[in-house]
């Protein structure tokens, strides 16, 4: 018996349509309820709903407050949603669709994708998602001996002065000269011993 045919991808041109298509219906919807809380008193602002699957940064962004002038930040074919927030639920902080919450609530193939793998572990072993995130922002990652490194967080603001070894280079803040590893490298350095994870994880600052 032949195989069943297989659904083609779409073309780069019609994938590129679609995503134009999808973030612009999604911006849409979102736009119609950021005019609807400007226009209701009550209202103090949004909360931002992210929906499952979902990439790590925008689960890092779940649950947080913002005022209804705050810009919504979202990338290509996002569907996270905003939901209006009165002045009293303000007060109280929001919801329990914390960041923590939301990766609890995930498989761990769910959390591998969304993160990476040593990433999910990390958090899995107690590392802060928020700190875990950024630690991969654009332009902070490096390679050196074969080792992955992380620019971010190492200033006299940051973990810096916990690493020492500071020094004033280009930039507002002295540098900790103490190389940083992502959180991934260390699951891949240390391997299954989880005490030595944690500690590492510890020491990097990648646990509060």
């Amino acid at each position: 018996m032949p195989a069943p045919p297989t659904c083609p991808r779409p073309k780069p041109g019609l994938a590129k349509l679609l995503t134009y298509v999808s973030t612009e219906t999604n911006d849409t919807a979102r736009l119609a309820l950021h005019v609807g809380a400007v226009v209701e008193p009550d209202i103090a602002g949004y909360e931002r709903v992210v929906t499952l699957p979902a990439c790590g940064r925008c689960i890092l962004l779940s649950g947080r407050l913002y005022r209804y002038s705050t810009g919504f930040l979202r990338h290509p074919r996002c569907d996270c949603s905003m939901r209006p927030v009165t002045s009293e639920q303000w007060r109280e902080g929001g919801s329990s669709d914390s960041p923590r919450a939301l990766f609890d609530g995930m498989t761990l193939a769910q959390q591998d994708k969304a993160f990476g793998k040593g990433e999910a572990a990390a958090i899995r072993a107690g590392a802060d998602i928020g700190r875990v995130v950024n630690a991969r922002r654009r332009n902070q990652v490096y390679v050196a001996g074969g080792y992955e490194f992380t620019r971010e967080a190492i200033t006299s603001r940051g973990i810096g002065q916990q690493r020492g070894e500071l020094a004033k280079n280009s930039g507002r803040y002295r540098r900790s000269q103490v190389p940083r590893p992502t959180a991934a490298q260390l699951v891949n350095t240390v391997g299954e011993d989880q005490a030595e994870l944690v500690r590492q994880l510890r020491r990097f600052g990648y646990l509060r």
